[in-house]
Protein backbone atom coordinates (compact mmCIF):
# COMPACT_ATOMS: atom_id res chain seq x y z
CA UNK A 1 0.00 0.00 0.00
CA UNK A 2 1.39 3.47 -0.72
CA UNK A 3 3.06 5.12 2.26
CA UNK A 4 0.72 7.54 4.01
CA UNK A 5 -2.44 5.94 2.59
CA UNK A 6 -5.50 7.02 4.59
CA UNK A 7 -8.21 4.41 5.07
CA UNK A 8 -11.56 5.90 4.10
CA UNK A 9 -13.98 3.00 4.26
CA UNK A 10 -14.41 -0.75 4.62
CA UNK A 11 -17.08 -2.32 2.44
CA UNK A 12 -18.10 -5.75 1.25
CA UNK A 13 -17.46 -6.75 -2.34
CA UNK A 14 -20.92 -7.93 -3.36
CA UNK A 15 -19.67 -10.45 -5.91
CA UNK A 16 -17.13 -12.17 -3.63
CA UNK A 17 -18.31 -11.21 -0.11
CA UNK A 18 -14.68 -10.25 0.65
CA UNK A 19 -13.85 -7.10 2.58
CA UNK A 20 -12.50 -4.21 0.49
CA UNK A 21 -10.67 -1.16 1.79
CA UNK A 22 -11.07 2.18 0.11
CA UNK A 23 -8.07 4.42 0.65
CA UNK A 24 -6.88 7.89 -0.25
CA UNK A 25 -3.32 7.49 -1.45
CA UNK A 26 -0.61 8.89 -3.66
CA UNK A 27 0.21 5.99 -6.00
CA UNK A 28 3.68 7.43 -6.59
CA UNK A 29 4.58 7.09 -2.88
CA UNK A 30 6.84 4.21 -1.85
CA UNK A 31 5.01 0.98 -1.01
CA UNK A 32 4.87 -0.07 2.63
CA UNK A 33 3.59 -3.26 4.22
CA UNK A 34 0.58 -2.95 6.54
CA UNK A 35 -1.07 -5.78 8.46
CA UNK A 36 -4.80 -6.30 8.91
CA UNK A 37 -6.85 -8.82 10.87
CA UNK A 38 -10.44 -9.96 10.53
CA UNK A 39 -12.48 -11.34 13.42
CA UNK A 40 -15.98 -12.73 13.18
CA UNK A 41 -18.63 -11.48 15.58
CA UNK A 42 -18.42 -13.25 18.95
CA UNK A 43 -14.88 -14.46 18.16
CA UNK A 44 -12.39 -13.85 20.94
CA UNK A 45 -9.80 -11.29 19.89
CA UNK A 46 -6.40 -12.35 21.23
CA UNK A 47 -4.85 -9.98 23.72
CA UNK A 48 -1.26 -10.45 22.65
CA UNK A 49 1.53 -8.75 24.54
CA UNK A 50 2.95 -5.97 22.42
CA UNK A 51 0.27 -6.04 19.70
CA UNK A 52 -2.04 -3.07 19.35
CA UNK A 53 -4.96 -2.96 16.96
CA UNK A 54 -6.96 -0.09 15.52
CA UNK A 55 -10.58 -0.74 14.58
CA UNK A 56 -11.29 -0.06 10.90
CA UNK A 57 -14.88 -1.15 10.46
CA UNK A 58 -17.49 -3.89 10.40
CA UNK A 59 -19.12 -5.57 7.44
CA UNK A 60 -21.95 -8.07 7.04
CA UNK A 61 -22.94 -10.59 4.44
CA UNK A 62 -25.40 -13.44 3.99
CA UNK A 63 -28.18 -11.08 5.07
CA UNK A 64 -26.50 -10.29 8.35
CA UNK A 65 -25.86 -13.91 9.31
CA UNK A 66 -22.11 -13.29 9.11
CA UNK A 67 -20.67 -10.22 10.79
CA UNK A 68 -16.93 -9.50 10.73
CA UNK A 69 -14.80 -6.78 12.31
CA UNK A 70 -11.66 -5.49 10.60
CA UNK A 71 -8.59 -4.19 12.49
CA UNK A 72 -5.15 -2.90 11.53
CA UNK A 73 -2.17 -4.03 13.57
CA UNK A 74 -0.39 -0.82 14.48
CA UNK A 75 2.89 -2.07 15.90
Amino acid sequence: MPQGAEILSLQRNESTNNPCLWVLADPSSPQVERHFELFRDNQVIPVDMGIDREYIGTYQYQRGEVIAHFFERIN
